[in-house]
């Protein structure tokens, strides 16, 4: 996972780790933008009736406008991961890693009212999906590029820290009776050199939780955007039957 959602985006990061040694400590952080649906996540991801359910799930990963296969198969494994740990659902997937779903992702959804024409009973009875679009916006300016150059050169003694990523995450859920939504989130995720010796600044990372790997930060991402940052929070389910998770640890 490391490599394919890396290769691009981290490529300042990279110089960073080639001169670290022993003597750098390198941490990642997750920062996420303040957004409704961020703090609920997909609030209706949760079916009503016991599991596993069938779920088809389709994503894309673009960066810099581009599909990228390699973090495409890296977004579904920790989508897929995330919704099966409970047992809940039998995931499905939907094309392959080089498939665009930005459009089906973005199109428009049916207006909703009293006048809405009588549901097609195949859309009621066909299996619930989500589409998950995670479009990156990597930094690679030469600015940020030598500052992290900088840093390796002292072994983290010149201390520092840049939004490297920026990822903006949109996802559609169709629920069982055919219903759909879309959520949108952003989240950044930070690069942060620092000395072993010298210790490191924190100015600005204060309440941020920190990764010692891209993977485990981009998991945490993807996590966020599905689940949300407020945890046991009442989900779906008929009236009188909602299933509420667990707080996260």
């Amino acid at each position: 996972m490391g490599s394919a959602v890396a290769v691009r985006a981290m490529a300042c990061a990279a110089v960073a780790a080639m001169m670290c040694g022993c003597s750098m400590d390198n941490r990642y952080y997750v920062r996420p933008h303040d957004s409704p649906d961020l703090q609920a996540g997909v609030a209706e991801l949760h079916p009503s009736q016991s599991g596993p359910v069938p779920l088809e799930l389709g994503v894309t990963f673009k960066s810099d406008g581009k599909v990228s296969a390699s973090a495409s198969d890296a977004l579904y494994e920790a989508v897929r991961k995330g919704i099966t740990e409970k047992g809940r659902w039998n995931v499905q997937r939907l094309g392959g890693a080089g498939d665009d779903f930005t459009t089906a992702v973005a199109a428009a959804l049916p207006a909703a009212g009293a006048a809405d024409p009588p549901q097609d009973p195949a859309v009621a009875t066909a299996p619930q999906r989500l589409l998950v679009l995670v479009e990156n916006s990597p930094d690679l300016s030469f600015g940020t590029w030598l500052s992290y150059f900088v840093s390796g050169m002292t072994y983290g003694a010149d201390s520092v820290q840049h939004v490297t990523d920026r990822y903006d995450v949109t996802i559609r859920y169709r629920g069982g009776s055919g219903e759909e939504r879309v959520y949108r989130s952003a989240q950044d995720m930070v690069f942060a050199t620092g000395s072993k010796t010298f210790g490191r600044s924190e100015e600005g990372l204060e309440g941020l939780k920190h990764y010692p790997a891209i993977p485990e930060a981009f998991e945490n991402i993807v996590d966020n955007s599905v689940n949300g940052l407020r945890r046991g929070t009442a989900s779906v389910g008929l009236p009188g039957n909602t299933v509420t998770d667990p707080p996260a640890p």
